[in-house]
């Protein structure tokens, strides 16, 4: 695993290297990779966002199962799906968070797509 984290940030330098943003879903769970994710960037003069998408697990786990029925996404393994539920670690204590995406953006702007969030 930790070659192919290495390879994966190897990959996301790269781009930011060459002006472009980067939006990296694959891990990120804890406070430790996020914080990785926030180094990357640091490296390279370009800025983070970090998106959480709250959802009850009981919504989580029947989306997930409903997945395997009529495949929409990649499936993720029993085993894959309960590290990643064991492995999340919101930036409050406050609520559950299940799912995260993080953004590492380039040097030179915001990605295109957060201006859709904003309106």
């Amino acid at each position: 695993m930790a070659r192919i984290y290495r390879e994966t940030d190897n990959k996301i330098l790269l781009h930011l290297r060459n002006g472009e943003s980067v939006v990296d879903a694959s891990r990120n769970f804890s406070r430790r990779e996020r914080d990785h994710a926030r180094a990357l960037a640091e490296e390279v003069g370009a800025r983070v966002l970090v998106v959480y998408v709250d959802a009850p697990e009981a919504l989580v786990r029947q989306r997930w199962s409903a997945n395997r029925e009529t495949p929409a996404r990649r499936d993720v393994s029993n085993r894959g799906f309960e590290e990643i539920i064991a492995a999340m670690d919101p930036p409050r204590r406050t609520r559950r968070r299940w799912f995260s995406i993080t953004m590492i953006v380039s040097p030179t702007g915001w990605l295109s797509m957060q201006r859709s969030w904003e309106t």
